[in-house]
């Protein structure tokens, strides 16, 4: 412990030239030498796996009880387990119908979501679906080790009115 320094506010004064813009600078400083360090010691190694690319089944039928979506073939990478799906609505701003007044959808709130392992369909039930609305479908998936890729590029389709 340095006596001058310990107490609040006394590190800031510990040196007459300190300000604030003395100790933003400082704190910047700091907060780049760390980044650099955690990339470099902890990161080295670090290999995301690359998201999948999935497509539909057969031709989206919202008549249907379900939509069923695969990884698409020679798409995933060999050591992947598992594949988590979701699907959620979006505000499409290109839409006629779109009401600006009514709060917008994001990506970020999913309707539906289900992991299954990587072989197997993701069959999502239409039942969350409304005419008119957009949504998007999108699938990451997972290496033994349990680290998972980013999102895949998304699938999406809006819902034609009955």
């Amino acid at each position: 412990m340095i006596p001058k320094k310990a107490g609040e506010g006394k590190f800031y004064f510990g040196d007459a030239r300190n300000n604030f813009r003395t100790m933003t600078q400082y704190m910047k400083s700091y907060a780049a030498k760390r980044i650099t360090w955690i990339d470099g010691a902890l990161l080295a190694d670090y290999r995301p796996l690359s998201s999948p690319k999935i497509a539909p089944v057969e031709a989206l039928n919202q008549s249907q009880t379900h939509l069923k979506f695969r990884i698409a073939p020679g798409a995933e990478a060999p050591a992947v387990t598992a594949c988590r799906w979701r699907l959620a609505e979006i505000s499409d701003t290109n839409s006629p119908s779109l009401n600006a007044r009514q709060p917008w959808k994001y990506e970020i709130n999913a309707l539906w979501e289900k992991e299954l392992s990587k072989d197997e369909i993701a069959e999502i039930p239409t039942e969350h679906l409304g005419a008119g609305h957009t949504y998007r479908v999108r699938a990451r998936s997972q290496n033994a080790v349990g680290r998972w890729s980013r999102w895949s590029s998304p699938v999406q389709f809006t819902v034609e009115p009955r």
